[in-house]
């Protein structure tokens, strides 16, 4: 009798190693495949921020934006440059296009999902790129921020180039069970730049950020 309780207790003393070794093995299998996953539904986000910003720059010149009118630039009887303004509507209404415009295009982006070779799900990094590809929907939590930057330089006596500047900012919050992962990427474009003849005051030799604004999945 004592032999056989033995052998019982050193089977299921077996049976639990194994049981907790095969669980070990998948739960690294899921963490490594959910990575690589991940990864590669991030990279693709990256790769697409450039894609948005130009796709809503394009957008904006096609409906006429005047970006040239949002700065009035002002001088006294002696050429120097006494005040510059700011068409706050106008500025607010392209600031508020352009977050709307690289929201709705990565938001399509991510919503495609991301075509990943089979060998990606095997938690093998060796094997991600084997293997016909999967189209895979991400759980994702998304929002952009575009920011309009004013920028005055010194180009030369009396001279001083003004340019308008584009900083668009991007993140993603990419979910699984038990996994998150955060993605970022930026990119500033030039939407205005020219020369203004005239002394300016140095008060202005500063990038000022004359708009703000946001767009998530809660507006």
């Amino acid at each position: 009798m004592k032999n056989i309780r033995c052998k019982k207790r050193k089977n299921k003393l077996k049976f639990f190693i194994i049981f907790i070794i095969a669980d070990l093995v998948l739960g690294y299998l899921y963490f490594s495949a959910t990575k690589l996953v991940l990864e590669a539904g991030g990279q693709n986000f990256q790769t697409n921020i450039s894609n948005c910003s130009y796709y809503a720059i394009e957008k904006c010149i096609q409906e006429d934006f005047a970006f040239s009118k949002v700065c009035d630039v002002q001088k006294d009887v002696n050429g120097n440059i006494v005040f510059i303004g700011t068409d706050t509507l106008l500025l607010n209404h392209i600031v508020k296009q352009l977050s709307l415009d690289c929201y709705e295009y990565l938001d399509k982006v991510i919503k495609n999902g991301v075509d990943l070779p089979l060998g990606t799900f095997s938690g093998i990094r060796l094997l991600s790129g084997v293997g016909p590809t999967v189209n895979t929907k991400l759980n994702t939590a998304l929002s952009v921020e575009c920011r309009i930057l004013r920028t005055f330089s010194s180009a030369g006596i009396n001279q001083t180039r003004q340019t308008l500047s584009a900083n668009i900012y991007a993140e993603i919050y990419i979910f699984a069970p038990f996994y998150k992962q955060k993605y970022e990427g930026a990119i500033e474009i030039v939407l205005f730049d020219n020369l203004i003849v005239g002394k300016v005051p140095n008060t202005y030799f500063d990038a000022t950020v004359l708009a703000s604004g946001k767009v998530n999945e809660n507006n």
